[in-house]
């Protein structure tokens, strides 16, 4: 019994009348009649029980029915992995995102990439932007969701959302008492940034924003990773940030809004040359929900 034949038997069994289950197939009866007894005999069982006005299952008839649907859909899977061999689309991707992409970004198009591509097996990392570089050009990454990823040859950058900056201080700092903040009026603070964020490309991108307001930030570099903002909340420096936070923010720590408003992008990157193909849909998929989410960037 081959799988064609499994598919009448099924449609037979569900209509119970050999003319709708001929129509559903778009097969002539006499087809399906002669498709059906030669099943029946290859199997050696009785698979129906026809009278004039109906069709019926046997015992074996029923059996067979049961075990059906399980057969045909396994098959189906088959024939989809491969599909998706045939274009690409099985194997693993790595992909790492910045931080930044933590909340709002990363978790919506890595579900909706999983969903899509079910036979991709997706691993997944956190870094800055410096390691997400590092990292691709040394062949170790397929893919990365990177905030103001350094200017480096040999990559490819693809402009996925414009970052609000804001300002992280200590709760007991006199901006505290404030909803908003222009950049202007932080000439006078230290700026903490972590070591490995100094030599990468977001302090780079955010000199134009600096210049305008008319000064050079002094920064005062921290080493450890400083999850929970220790030296903010101390008052040794305030902090321009792009993180997005659960709730209001870390205990200690006030969030202001910059005023006029500034942002830096978050960039897919990938080697440069012809992408992979899992590389190719990652990044179009990322971009297509980009736009279904209202992303800045999206809209240009």
């Amino acid at each position: 019994m081959d799988l064609r034949e499994l598919r009448y038997f099924v449609a037979l069994a569900e209509e119970r009348h050999f003319g709708r289950a001929a129509e559903r197939l778009y097969i002539a009866q006499s087809g399906l009649s002669r498709a059906i007894k030669r099943a029946e005999e290859e199997l050696g069982v009785t698979l129906f029980s026809r009278t004039r006005r109906q069709v019926e299952l046997t015992t074996a008839g029923v059996a067979l029915f049961e075990r059906a649907h399980d057969v045909l859909r396994s098959f189906e899977e088959v024939q989809a992995t491969a599909e998706a061999a045939r274009d690409g689309m099985v194997g693993t991707l790595s992909v790492a995102t910045s931080p930044v992409a933590r909340y709002q970004v990363a978790p919506p198009i890595l579900t909706r990439f999983t969903s899509t591509y079910p036979d991709v097996r997706l691993t997944r990392r956190e870094q800055l932007a410096g390691e997400i570089v590092k990292d691709l050009l040394a062949g170790a990454l397929d893919v990365g969701i990177a905030f103001c990823a350094p200017l480096r040859e040999g990559l490819e950058r693809k402009a996925l959302q414009d970052v609000e900056l804001r300002v992280l201080v200590s709760s007991s700092h006199p901006l505290a008492r404030r909803g908003h903040v222009a950049l202007s009026e932080l000439r006078s603070e230290r700026f903490l940034i972590q070591a490995e964020i100094l030599a990468t490309g977001s302090t780079d991108r955010a000199k134009p924003l600096f210049r305008a307001a008319g000064f050079q930030p002094t920064y005062v570099q921290y080493v450890d990773h400083d999850e929970d903002f220790h030296g903010v909340r101390r008052g040794d420096g305030v902090m321009l940030s792009a993180r997005t936070f659960l709730g209001d923010g870390p205990p200690g720590i006030t969030v202001l809004q910059l005023e006029p408003r500034a942002t830096l992008p978050l960039e897919l990157v990938s080697r440069t040359g012809e992408p992979s193909a899992l590389v190719a849909h990652f990044i179009e998929l990322a971009r297509l929900v980009g736009a279904e989410q209202g992303w800045t960037i999206a809209h240009r």
